[in-house]
């Protein structure tokens, strides 16, 4: 049975083997993987599910019976990962909760923006792009992770690989700038520094970001809308996301900014029948052969923007709308 891979750590881990699966596992492994996410979807309640597409973003949690709202939601069962938790004390409390108070023991998983370095700091992204050094790119992730994940961290928010051309823009610093050739290697750099072969502890979860054009906001207004043609998204905005993904990056970022007559920008990459370097890629090709797909949905921006302008009449219509796009069902 296929789900929507939408957060989940569940699907994350499936997602996992299957880009290690191509180089480490046996088609026995995959299969036997696939049995066990299969079975353990049968004994989640609808409750259930939908808690393992929350991302809850925390701050610091104390004492070994930490009572927040949060800790709440993780021992029900209502929290998929958690985002803004470092620190291993921190996160065993978290991990704790969730291992042995909820009634399906699904572990949590741990999500950071480890964009430059982590206990190193780096120069910004954008900063390291000029050097165009991209072996000291790789290696400056390859630290940042082993250092992250001994802090009980195993997803970063990053390579950031928007490709922007307006100074107005304030993230401008966090991508590699406006040179689609020169985003791409770095996309591919940072994805195996980050990563490696997950064969290490010292390997985190990369997570490209944000997919499709949000790197073109009208006026450089962060979430803003981005009024985009499919020639200019197709040879400008999309390669590095491409060069990312076929990297092996498990997890897409997904911003939901109005760009494509009048359609969310990642809603629409799944409906275009447009040509990318001999075939059809959009947001459907990478939810159904690439991993995991996260989505930016606090109230206040992002799936709020669908809304605003005027694509949806409501917060719970563009959930839906998000959950068809990435099922194939739109």
């Amino acid at each position: 049975m296929k789900y929507p891979r939408i957060l989940m750590p569940i699907a994350i881990a499936a997602a996992l083997l299957g880009s290690s699966a191509q180089a480490t596992a046996s088609n026995a492994d995959d299969a036997k993987m696939n049995a066990f996410i299969d079975d353990l979807m049968q004994k989640m309640t609808v409750e259930e599910r939908i808690g393992q597409l929350n991302l809850s973003v925390t701050g610091i949690l104390t004492g070994t019976e930490a009572n927040t709202d949060v800790t709440k939601k993780i021992a029900e069962g209502k929290v998929g990962g958690v985002l803004g938790l470092s620190g291993s004390e921190q996160v065993r409390i978290a991990q704790k909760i969730a291992v042995e108070q909820s009634r399906l023991k699904i572990p949590l998983i741990f999500g950071l923006d480890v964009i430059h370095g982590y206990k190193t700091t780096f120069p910004i992204p954008l900063a390291l792009a000029c050097s165009w050094d991209i072996p000291a790119i790789e290696e400056a992730a390859r630290i940042a992770a082993r250092e992250a994940s001994r802090d009980g961290v195993c997803w970063t928010y990053s390579p950031m690989v928007d490709i922007s051309h307006d100074a107005r823009w304030g993230r401008v610093a966090e991508g590699a700038g406006e040179d689609p050739f020169l985003g791409s290697r770095i996309a591919e750099a940072l994805v195996r520094g980050y990563q490696g072969d997950f064969s290490s502890d010292a390997n985190i979860m990369a997570c490209v970001k944000h997919f499709a054009c949000y790197g073109a906001p009208e006026g450089g207004r962060d979430y803003h809308m981005a009024d985009m043609s499919l020639w200019r998204m197709y040879n400008e905005y999309l390669p590095p996301y491409k060069a990312a993904v076929d990297a092996g990056v498990p997890v897409l970022a997904v911003d939901t900014n109005v760009g494509m007559d009048g359609q969310a920008c990642f809603v629409g990459t799944s409906n275009v029948d447009a040509t990318y370097q001999g075939g059809v890629w959009g947001a459907e090709q990478i939810a159904e052969g690439k991993g995991a797909v996260i989505i930016y949905g606090q109230e206040g921006d992002n799936t709020s923007n669908m809304r605003r302008e005027g694509y949806t009449k409501a917060m719970e219509e563009a959930g839906i709308q998000v959950l068809d796009a990435l099922s194939g069902q739109n």
